[in-house]
């Protein structure tokens, strides 16, 4: 059986399929660009110079855009949005840069991971420059146990309960009964706090 090798002028590489005649590279541009031979560069540069905050920001989309993706069900249960200048087209990353700033250092875990990420302040707030902030690891936890609102996220398949102040966290398979379980334990919280 012969070897397919895309179509286009030049390329030696192996296609994808019979159908498409086109190799994983040139399918790539075809679908992205409309044109397998036309390769885009970012006019002003800045991605290339601020790779890491362009991945910030990039991810920070996907967990407010991709419903496909289980772990973005929270945002999406908790209706947080992104700034419509963040999101404004062709400048949204450009805007970001000047309201974030460039990440304080380009530090990463022993992981890989970096160690500043994007931080919602409010973590039931939206993504906006009053509202956000790089924060390595240390500074979002806090951030995530200071929360005076009790919230309800969703992992791994349940739904938790959080209320830091009473030191509460429970999991629930459904999202009625972790609202009733809250409700029930502010409704008691109030309670203590008449009697005292």
């Amino acid at each position: 059986m012969n070897a397919i090798v895309c179509s286009v002028e030049g390329c030696d590489r192996m296609a994808r399929t019979v159908r498409c005649g086109l190799c994983d590279l040139h399918y790539r541009r075809k679908l992205t660009n409309g044109d397998p031979n036309k390769v885009c560069y970012n006019r002003t540069g800045i991605t290339r110079k601020y790779p890491r905050e362009y991945c910030s920001w990039q991810e920070m989309k996907t967990r407010c855009h991709n419903r496909n993706r289980k772990h973005n069900k929270c945002y999406f249960e908790n209706n947080i949005k992104i700034c419509d200048r963040w999101l404004e087209k062709p400048n949204g990353f450009k805007n970001f840069l000047e309201d974030m700033g460039p990440k304080p250092s380009y530090d990463v875990t022993e992981n890989g991971h970096p160690v500043w990420t994007i931080d919602r302040i409010d973590p039931l707030g939206d993504y906006s420059p009053d509202n956000c902030r790089w924060a390595n690891n240390i500074q979002q936890n806090i951030n995530k146990e200071s929360i005076k609102t009790p919230y309800i996220a969703f992992r791994m398949n349940r739904y938790i309960v959080r209320i830091p102040r009473l030191k509460i966290c429970k999991r629930f398979k459904t999202l009625e009964e972790a609202k009733m379980f809250r409700k029930e334990m502010l409704d008691n919280d109030k309670q203590s706090y008449n009697l005292l």
